[in-house]
């Protein structure tokens, strides 16, 4: 399967937490276990990972490489934040957009990341609601 260069968008993919302070940012602890719990529900964002370190390896084109990958680490695979930045805030609502890279730790096969934008904002029930906006970069 080949990817495009464009952004891969991912929307409507939210998670809440509820109980969080009143100012919104981009690298608090919830804000960043939120990104790792919706990268690790959603499968796409594994297959994007693990297709970076295929890349790396010369791999890409190999589907069966891909799919074994994808078997083995499914369910060992950790997902981390780095690079945080904040990209914009809106001053009415106190909502940032974010940009960071999203980084797969895969056990034996090592890691890889790749860039990705989400927003943060609250509810109106005062709940935390991020969502991954896109992830970029797939080749």
């Amino acid at each position: 399967m080949r990817w495009t260069s464009k952004a891969i968008c991912i929307c409507a993919l939210s998670i809440v937490l509820v109980g969080c302070g009143n100012d919104l940012d981009c690298a608090s602890s919830g804000t960043k276990d939120l990104i790792a719990q919706i990268a690790a529900e959603d499968s796409t964002l594994g297959y994007f990972i693990g297709w970076a370190f295929l890349a790396k390896e010369g791999l890409s084109e190999d589907q069966q490489a891909i799919k074994q990958m994808m078997t083995d680490t499914k369910k060992e695979m950790k997902y981390t934040l780095e690079t945080i930045r904040m990209t914009a805030k809106d001053q009415t609502t106190g909502a940032v957009s974010c940009a960071a890279d999203l980084r797969g730790d895969m056990g034996k096969y090592g890691a890889a990341k790749r860039p990705i934008t989400y927003k943060v904002e609250k509810t109106s029930e005062g709940t935390l609601h991020v969502t991954l906006t896109s992830v970029m970069g797939i080749p």
